[in-house]
């Protein structure tokens, strides 16, 4: 799939999400973009696709290491993913706590950003398991996962 449909489905899906459990403010301009870059990252192991033109020297590596549709697109990638963003997060909120009197990160835009980012990185996992090669979604596990055949 192509970066605008990983990107149209990324935000349908966090937004449908968000609204479900009524999740004000969801439709902020840094919400969305942390969907977004969530429903793009998982793509950084391909030097081809519009995240990996941008930092090519982690896609060059990752294609090579692991494989296009390998680590990146398994819940260890996700999980990983979600961790290091949670991580800088709360390391962005603590540096604004101690900069300014009155931050401009507070804890909730931090649970949202994750959020949508969380979201957002799996909608792509979830789309790509739609095309007929699938994903390795239980990697290191070598079979490919797709559905709605298996």
């Amino acid at each position: 799939m192509l970066a605008p449909t990983h990107t149209v489905f990324g935000l349908f899906l966090t937004l449908t999400i968000l609204a479900v459990f009524g999740v004000q403010s969801s439709l902020h301009y840094s919400i969305l973009l942390a969907a977004i870059i969530g429903s793009l990252l998982p793509d950084l192991d391909t030097p081809r696709s519009f995240i990996g033109r941008l930092f090519p020297f982690a896609s060059q590596y990752l294609e090579r290491k692991f494989g296009h549709r390998t680590v990146t697109h398994s819940l260890v990638g996700w999980l990983a993913a979600s961790l290091l963003v949670a991580s800088l997060l709360v390391i962005s909120l603590w540096v604004s706590n101690r900069l300014t009197t009155s931050p401009l990160v507070t804890s909730g835009l931090i649970k949202r950003w994750l959020a949508a980012f969380s979201i957002g990185y799996f909608s792509h996992v979830i789309l790509d398991m739609l095309n007929p090669r699938g994903s390795q979604l239980f990697w290191p596990d070598k079979g490919r996962d797709v559905f709605p055949k298996d």
